[in-house]
């Protein structure tokens, strides 16, 4: 049976305006205890840890005990960036993040390089993390330079799918134009995490913008949800099913109100999620 999680980016304050070029680091909107107290009251009994959130090595322990205290597991921790060389050293830091919380996925993604220059450090990441037993879960995103699910999968089998497997955003599928018979081609086992959010009907030409402040909650946007989930669930997927609705105005709701709806609409998406 499915596992609903909640990801703590969602509270992460992104750079100011989110636009193309920026490069400050997002920041944690409320105290993690905040986050994961309103995880509970919703009915979640696992989350998706974030490096910001957590507030680095030091607050390995802390982040362990909070878990601990109520009950909670930590399905992913992340997020590792590939391209710029320093992705063995963050893979280290986030596979001792993952031993510390018990997490068996850790979110991967790639900066500003071409994926095809990448991939020996991938593979180097892929190699540090399995040895705490962690498995990569690569995710494609339409403004970075690894952009297509097609792309991902080639990654993925290219390092080796029991290392690393994708992680599937119904918003980066829905805004990177692929074909709908390539979710046909993937097994249950190729998909490491399965991350929920729709679309609204676009504001500009800014797809970072858009993706980091205008996602909608599942089947509250204009994007076929309920197709991409019947989709996946015909692949036999029934691991970690995540909501990662990115919104400036659900990040103005308490987390109490935010963590509330996000359940409700993993439970109207995939109604056996627990």
């Amino acid at each position: 049976m499915a596992i609903a999680s909640l990801p703590t980016v969602n509270w992460l304050r992104m750079p100011r305006g989110g636009r193309a070029g920026t490069d400050e680091d997002p920041a944690p909107g409320h105290p993690l205890r905040t986050v994961l107290d309103a995880a509970v009251l919703a009915g979640f009994r696992a989350v998706g840890l974030d490096m910001y959130s957590v507030g680095g090595g030091a607050g390995f322990p802390a982040a362990a005990a909070a878990l601990s205290e109520r009950h909670l597991a930590c399905t992913e921790v992340g997020v590792l960036t590939i391209g710029d060389g320093r992705g063995p050293v963050r893979a280290e830091e986030l596979g001792q993040l993952a031993s510390e919380v018990g997490a068996a996925l850790c979110v991967t993604v790639f900066g500003d390089v071409w994926p095809a220059d990448a991939v020996g450090e991938l593979r180097r990441c892929a190699t540090i993390l399995a040895a705490s037993d962690v498995r990569l879960a690569l995710e494609f995103v339409p403004y970075h330079s690894l952009r297509t699910l097609s792309s991902a999968i080639e990654l993925c089998a290219a390092v080796g799918w029991e290392r690393c497997a994708l992680q599937l955003d119904s918003w980066h599928f829905f805004n990177s134009d692929e074909p709908w018979h390539l979710l046909s081609t993937l097994s249950s086992e190729q998909i490491a995490l399965l991350q929920l959010s729709d679309s609204l009907p676009r504001a500009g030409s800014d797809l970072r913008y858009e993706g980091r402040f205008r996602r909608a909650l599942p089947l509250e946007g204009v994007s076929d949800i309920a197709r991409f989930v019947r989709s996946v669930r015909r692949t036999g997927f029934d691991g970690v099913v995540s909501a990662e609705v990115l919104s400036a105005p659900l990040r103005e709701q308490t987390p109490d109100a935010a963590a509330r709806s996000l359940m409700a609409s993993l439970v109207a998406c995939w109604s056996d999620v627990q």
